[in-house]
């Protein structure tokens, strides 16, 4: 199956695969790696206008336009052609080398400095990891409550780590495994690909580090209004992932996550409560089912 062309995003997932039926993670990595970067170069456009103090205009399809600052990350969104969710886009400086930042989000445990409905993250399968590329496919649970109503969302994703040309690109993309089957009672976050971190020098300083956090998903089953509300915040990691790599942790009431490293390399990374587990059903156990 080819590959989609880097010529913008989609709310498709589209998973190559070699002459053998099997999925093709190589070429899965460089799709979703070159879809990001795309991304990067596409709203540059956007963030010039910005700066410049020029208007945005009419919303139009497949157009970034800036959407809010907070924390000193400037946010973009753009429309997709036929959906009511957007996708957004962030951008700040954080005061670290790329490598340093670039190796700390590429840790299984980093989604939990910066999203506190997260309770519990899997590392699935190491499909490769070299000194500057890795492929994995990661699992996280999500619990959060309103109204007192308590709603469960996971994601499976598969991410290519890697470091090219001085930059660092982390991109992500739904992927199914048969040790991770989608549950009743738990709705599946759809990840498109696209999605990811981006960092490079910021300024050509080896010591700071413009980051692009893009986010390009579905949370599932919610109103389009809340889920661009939702998604809309998404960028924001950067700013809590700037404290945390300027030695000022953010305060969190939740138990601090255990970290498990397994004999074929494997880490799984969860809150106390959680028991040990050799599939996802058994990882999330029988009260979150």
């Amino acid at each position: 199956m080819a590959t989609r062309a880097a010529s913008g995003l989609s709310q498709e997932i589209i998973i190559p695969h070699d002459q053998h039926g099997n999925v093709d993670w190589d070429a899965l990595g460089r799709m979703s790696v070159e879809h990001i970067l795309h991304e990067v170069t596409k709203v540059e456009v956007a963030e010039r206008r910005h700066q410049n103090g020029e208007t945005d205009g009419v919303e139009t399809e497949n157009d970034w336009r800036y959407a809010y600052e907070k924390h000193n990350i400037v946010v973009f969104s753009k429309k997709l052609r036929g959906s009511p969710i957007k996708c957004f886009l962030g951008r700040g400086v954080v005061d670290a080398p790329v490598r340093a930042v670039g190796d700390f989000t590429g840790e299984l445990q980093s989604t939990f400095t910066w999203d506190n409905t997260l309770v519990g993250v899997r590392c699935v399968k190491v499909i490769q990891k070299s000194t500057n590329c890795a492929d994995y496919i990661w699992y996280q649970l999500y619990e959060s409550t309103n109204c007192l109503i308590k709603t469960r969302r996971d994601n499976l994703f598969f991410v290519r780590c890697i470091y090219a040309d001085g930059k660092y690109v982390q991109s992500a993309i739904s992927v199914e495994h048969p040790d991770c089957p989608t549950l009743p009672a738990i709705k599946r976050i759809r990840v498109y690909s696209g999605s990811g971190w981006v960092m490079e020098p910021y300024l050509g300083s080896d010591k700071k580090t413009l980051v692009t956090y893009l986010a390009h998903l579905d949370p599932i089953e919610l109103p389009a209004i809340i889920s661009n509300r939702l998604i809309g915040r998404h960028p924001l990691a950067i700013h809590y992932l700037r404290l945390h790599l300027t030695h000022r942790p953010v305060v969190s009431s939740r138990p601090a996550p255990s970290t498990t490293k397994h004999s074929n390399g494997e880490v799984e990374v969860k809150l106390q409560s959680f028991e040990e587990s050799s599939s996802c059903s058994e990882f999330i156990g029988d009260k979150y089912l």
